[in-house]
């Protein structure tokens, strides 16, 4: 009987990714909710109903902003004239928990494949946007969207750290997926480098990149 390949996961999501093998989590973020400003926070809790769309461009990016309105006491039905926008379907499914169906899905799960969506499919020119996000910016979003006319209010709600350094697994590794730059970055920090013996697995073009940047070829997955 063949043995099943060991794969180590570097994610926060590793049962999606049992169906490659027996799967080692070995996570490279850590993700936690930030404490929004009181004062920022009541002025846009006044303001909010007057946007017109919110981007999400993480399932975290979903949960932690739910998990605020709550603790808001915001009631959800206020939302509903708003649009959202997500990258993905794995952050539209999130979205889905509490309700709501996005209008604008990116089907490339990146800020440029998220722009291009908007641009088709929306008006975006005077348009007032809601941008919760976690601590890493993302300047090239926000630019982008006020070039085309839009008024984006950006919301940190979470936060992506790097874990504290541990010993990798003693067990045999025969492939790594790395899930985002986040990732890579915090790996080659830790580490140094990828052993050349892993086959490495990367999930969506801005992680493949990440690699590419740091001298790694790695396959693009999709799960």
């Amino acid at each position: 009987q063949k043995r099943q390949e060991s794969i180590l996961y570097l994610g926060t999501d590793p049962e999606r990714y049992k169906i490659l093998g027996q799967v080692i989590h070995f996570p490279m973020i850590e993700i936690s909710p930030v404490t929004v400003d009181s004062r920022a926070a009541t002025k846009l809790l006044k303001e909010l109903e007057q946007y017109h769309l919110i981007i999400l461009t993480s399932r975290f990016a979903v949960k932690y902003f739910f998990e605020w309105l709550a603790k808001e006491h915001y009631p959800l039905q206020k939302l509903v004239s708003i649009d959202f926008a997500c990258i993905g379907e794995e952050t539209a499914e999130q979205l889905r928990i509490y309700d709501f169906n996005p209008k604008i899905i990116a089907d490339l799960e990146t800020s440029v494949g998220l722009l291009e969506k908007l641009e088709d499919q929306y008006d975006l020119k005077g348009k007032k946007i809601l941008f919760p996000r976690s601590s890493l910016p993302n300047p090239f979003l926000i630019g982008e969207l006020k070039k085309r006319g839009a008024a984006v209010t950006e919301l940190t709600i979470y936060q992506n750290t790097p874990p504290p350094k541990r010993d990798l697994p003693k067990k045999n590794i025969d492939k790594i997926v790395f899930t985002s730059p986040s990732t890579v970055k915090n790996f080659l920090a830790n580490y140094g480098k990828i052993p050349e013996h892993w086959t490495i697995l990367s999930k969506g073009p801005r992680t493949s990149q990440a690699l590419k940047e740091a001298g790694y070829e790695s396959k693009v997955i999709v799960i």
